[in-house]
């Protein structure tokens, strides 16, 4: 009852001290957070053991000190992610160490079946924690397919990848949606597209290919803007943009009017709708650290650039966004820009069809296409459903032609 109530009571305390509001603002505060809370959990397991129990789990006494300093150092000096980065290389040995040595302690202590079946879970976690974080740290400071150069771009302090295939005016641009690189929308559209005009896949800042953006300088409209001029792209061009791609579409416009020409959303946000990360800074910015540890390989692809650098741009994607859905709310009209509206039939939140409706009355040459057997995804994942936003698409193309 003392180990459990005392691992339970460091849960409670990691996720109490993460509702604070300024947690979410830096990762190594959230970091630090967290550490505190598992630092009270150790702690009282080792007050319980010496005044109600028989004394065995004194040793938890140490990861509660270790814990507890290394969280207020986090706290008090919140260092930036590539001092965070850096420590990569200390603390999973670190870490690696404690947990043995933690191990012996509960052997030694205690022989009850009880304290392995509750003890031992939580030393698997912490090793896998230890060794995951020193394979991404080796892992990360060894890849060099992400910096040969090779269709990378400089847009001022940071480099971004660009592809364009095909022949013809307007040139089509892609905005992938959030944690997408440009893979996800070029696999299918790309191609169909660039069958009849030239089309222009591009990763953001941090994602795929390209290389984050300098700490409090992210400007997706700007970075694009020289992009374009830097590649040699001719416009004015048609931007399509799918999910948050979509507001990044609408940003672009209202910042650069004269370089658009057309506009396909498909099934993007509404710069007015709330989303699903609203009041969840604390957790997002837990997400970084996460990623630290090797587990971001099991949610984003090798294929898409480094797992964890994806992860991480993530998080920022995430902070970033109330801000980008400001500067997209401010464009009031596309005026007689040809606009496609491609809107998914299945899976939509309530009141997700209405804010489809109000995009497209953005226009006076618009069109609202719902695509019943379309999920979110499948409008660019798979190959049948991509070809619904592949002609929606080639419609705005003939459209700005035909003007």
């Amino acid at each position: 009852m003392i180990i459990a109530s005392s691992l339970l009571a460091g849960l409670i305390s990691a996720a109490s001290l993460l509702t604070v509001p300024a947690v979410g603002e830096h990762e190594s505060a959230a970091t630090g957070t967290v550490l505190l809370g598992f630092a009270v959990g150790w702690a009282l397991m080792a007050v319980l053991s010496a005044r109600i129990g028989d004394g065995s789990q004194r040793w938890a006494t140490v990861p509660a000190i270790g814990m507890g300093i290394t969280g207020a150092v986090l706290l008090v000096l919140t260092p930036s992610p590539a001092t965070v980065a850096t420590l990569g290389w200390f603390w999973p040995p670190a870490l690696l160490a404690l947990t043995a040595w933690m191990v012996r302690q509960a052997r030694r202590g205690s022989s009850r079946w009880a304290t392995r079946v509750l003890l031992y879970p939580v030393f698997a976690v912490l090793l896998l924690t230890a060794v995951g974080g020193y394979y991404e740290t080796l892992h990360t400071s060894g890849d060099s397919a992400l910096a040969d150069g090779h269709g990378l771009i400089d847009v001022g302090g940071h480099r971004l990848a660009i592809r364009c295939v095909g022949s013809g005016n307007p040139t089509v641009v892609l905005e992938p949606g959030l944690g997408e690189s440009s893979r996800s929308m070029g696999r299918w559209i790309a191609p169909a597209v660039a069958r009849t005009t030239r089309i222009c896949t591009y990763d953001q800042a941090g994602h795929g290919r390209s290389d984050p953006a300098p700490a409090q300088r992210s400007d997706a409209a700007r970075d694009l803007h020289l992009l374009l001029g830097r590649a040699g792209v001719r416009g004015p061009v048609v931007v399509a943009g799918h999910s948050l791609g979509g507001i990044f579409a609408l940003s672009f416009t209202e910042r650069y009017p004269d370089e658009v020409a057309g506009v396909v959303l498909l099934d993007s946000m509404h710069p007015k709708q709330t989303t699903a990360f609203e009041h969840a800074d604390p957790l997002v910015a837990l997400v970084p650290t996460l990623s630290r540890t090797g587990i971001a390989g099991l949610f984003f692809d090798q294929k898409d650039g480094d797992p964890a650098r994806q992860m991480q741009q993530f998080a920022r994607d995430v902070e970033a966004m109330p801000a980008e859905l400001d500067r997209a709310a401010r464009l009031r009209s596309l005026g007689r820009r040809p606009l496609v509206v491609v809107t998914a039939g299945q899976g939509n939140a309530p009141g997700w069809a209405a804010d489809q409706t109000r995009l497209a009355a953005l226009s006076s040459r618009s069109s609202h296409r719902t695509i019943a057997t379309a999920t979110h995804q499948s409008l660019i994942d798979d190959r049948a459903q991509a070809r619904y936003a592949g002609d929606a698409i080639r419609d705005v193309v003939d459209a700005v032609r035909g003007s």
